[in-house]
């Protein structure tokens, strides 16, 4: 969302994620429940190092835990999404 308004602006990308919310969407949004909050931090923690930010670890545990697609544009976080 924060690209999508930086490029067309924030009503129409306040338009674009309202669609996205939309029940008819083909786009699933995964929420993240505190057994996955944990997950993700245990990870953070072990991969301080690496210099991923919390969502970015959170998005690795959901696209595991869901066998979910990860749309990004971070090259780093789109190579460790391919080695889970």
């Amino acid at each position: 969302m924060t690209l999508l308004m930086s490029k067309v602006g924030a009503s129409a990308a306040t338009k674009i994620g309202q669609d996205i919310l939309d029940s008819s969407s083909p786009i699933q949004l995964l929420k993240i429940d505190e057994e996955l909050f944990e997950e993700s931090w245990d990870l953070f923690s072990k991969l301080g190092s690496h210099r991923f930010s919390f969502v970015d670890v959170s998005l690795m545990v959901l696209s595991k835990e869901f066998e979910a697609e990860v749309l990004t544009f971070d090259r780093r976080l789109e190579e460790k999404l391919k080695q889970r």
